[in-house]
């Protein structure tokens, strides 16, 4: 069995790590940081599901007010909210990866010797338009989005072709 010496400097080392991580868990700021991010991720898959709840409240409207004055030919114009709330819905999942991705982030960060804590006092989203487009590119992606919103283009289809 082998045993491995330490130098004291190691171990001061590890201890000051140790303590300086516990003491980062439990520091105000840093649960107030965590918070705020957690609290973020969930606003944005609220706004992903509220964006589904009014794309088929509105489309269904559009839809029975089009058979309803029997106006079929213009069945196109329930594609406009559709595109719009799918656009949405991509830009909201973009959004809550990207807070989830700061989250993880941050941990790691806190977990390291070399913690900033300029970090804690800032929440960074998307900073330009390209940054902001890649994010809904990536909500397009999911498998939450396009699905939902191709049945509900093919149920346009089917029910203006019915009508």
């Amino acid at each position: 069995m082998e045993f491995k010496v330490f130098a004291w400097g190691q171990i001061d080392s590890v201890l000051r790590r140790f303590y300086m991580y516990k003491d980062l868990k439990e520091s105000s700021a840093i649960q107030t940081h965590i918070n705020i991010l957690q609290n973020v991720i969930n606003r944005m898959a609220g706004n992903s599901a509220n964006s589904k709840t009014w794309a088929i409240t509105i489309i269904s409207a559009i839809i029975v007010l089009l058979i309803n004055k029997s106006k079929t030919d213009v069945f196109y114009i329930a594609y406009i909210p559709l595109i719009m709330f799918f656009f949405l819905d991509c830009f909201y999942l973009g959004l809550e990866r990207h807070f989830k991705t700061l989250y993880d982030r941050f941990i790691i960060n806190m977990e390291s010797e070399n913690f900033d804590f300029k970090i804690v006092y800032k929440l960074q989203g998307p900073e330009n338009l390209l940054e902001k487009i890649k994010c809904t590119t990536f909500g397009a992606w999911s498998f939450s989005t396009t699905p939902f919103y191709a049945i509900l283009g093919i149920s346009i289809l089917v029910i203006s072709k019915i009508s």
